[in-house]
């Protein structure tokens, strides 16, 4: 019999069921699930450039280009000139996106609530640290 107890497996429905659970909490937000992300880290680091968005999230540029891009045509960011290198350009949160974080922390803060009802305290631990263990390994390849 064939073992379907595959880490990527379970990673895989975990990713699923938390975008279809934040697609839920933030339908009447006009930002996708792929955004999300790259909008809480703007937040913690606004003024960042896209180049150390990508960086930070490990994502590649070209997808980090596109959700910038319907995050600023949604108006929820716009990019500037950086004043100690005009050659970039900072991200920088709108007055939309500052009305709208306290929804989108709420969905997070949500999501995590089902994670942690889940868990105990020490489980929680334990999995954290084998996720970051793994993430950290999987950067050496």
């Amino acid at each position: 019999m064939k073992d379907d107890r595959s880490i990527n497996r379970y990673l895989s429905q975990i990713y699923r069921k938390s975008i279809r659970f934040l697609q839920c909490k933030l339908a009447e937000e006009d930002v996708g699930c792929g955004q999300f992300t790259f909008l809480e880290q703007i937040f913690k680091y606004e003024g960042i450039s896209q180049e150390e968005l990508s960086n930070k999230l490990v994502i590649d540029k070209t997808t980090t280009a596109r959700a910038v891009k319907k995050l600023e045509d949604k108006g929820y960011v716009r990019r500037e000139k950086r004043i100690n290198d005009k050659r970039t350009y900072g991200i920088y949160v709108t007055e939309r996106a500052i009305a709208e974080h306290e929804n989108i922390i709420n969905a997070f803060r949500d999501l995590d609530n089902v994670f942690n009802d889940a868990l105990t305290v020490s489980e929680k631990d334990t999995l954290i640290n084998l996720l970051a263990k793994i993430c950290n390994h999987s950067q050496m390849k």
